[in-house]
């Protein structure tokens, strides 16, 4: 039997033009790197690198590694998009800066980043939410009157008025001792 010939297998037009686009993003020696592959901006092989050393399995897989960088990179464009809207806020006083404030006030302003991120996380250099409890601020608007306090308003006023007489009768008591003499 005659052997035959095995031809190479020809390459579509679509995976010649990939590949090119591909090879010209990477480095000049054919290297791609796979957040440029994945098309992420976080580093995908130094999240891989500290998924192997903290040991959150035996085998970690490249493409756990891309969906982690994802999930980061999706949270931290969010929340640079709601601090930035709060640093244009006219009462901001920094308009070209986004402070650790704006990302505080921002995080805890958004529900969904809230429960994201949790009630107890601090944020370095950002200041406290403004907040008063109501039992606090009811106290403070109206205070009820209360007899006792009147009355002894009351009394304060009547013992300032004895002893206003008590000294008029000792000056008139000193000038009787005086005439006596």
């Amino acid at each position: 039997m005659p052997s035959k010939k095995e031809e190479p297998k020809k390459k579509s037009a679509t995976q010649n033009t990939t590949q090119n686009m591909l090879k010209s993003e990477g480095d000049q020696s054919g290297r791609i790197m796979k957040s440029k592959r994945a098309g992420l901006i976080f580093p995908v092989s130094r999240v891989m690198r500290l998924m192997k050393k903290r040991r959150y399995a035996d085998r970690i897989s490249t493409n756990s590694a891309i969906g982690v960088s994802a999930v980061l990179e999706y949270l931290t464009a969010e929340i640079l998009e709601i601090a930035g809207d709060k640093a244009l806020d006219p009462s901001s006083e920094s308009k070209s800066m986004i402070k650790p404030r704006h990302i505080c006030l921002a995080v805890k302003d958004d529900q969904e980043m809230s429960a994201a991120i949790g009630d107890h996380v601090i944020i370095p250099m950002s200041g406290v939410i403004p907040h008063i409890e109501e039992s606090l601020e009811a106290k403070h608007k109206s205070r009820p009157k209360n007899d006792t306090v009147e009355r002894m308003k009351d009394d304060k006023a009547e013992v300032s008025d004895d002893d206003e007489e008590d000294n008029s009768t000792d000056e008139n008591d000193e000038s009787y001792i005086e005439n006596d003499e």
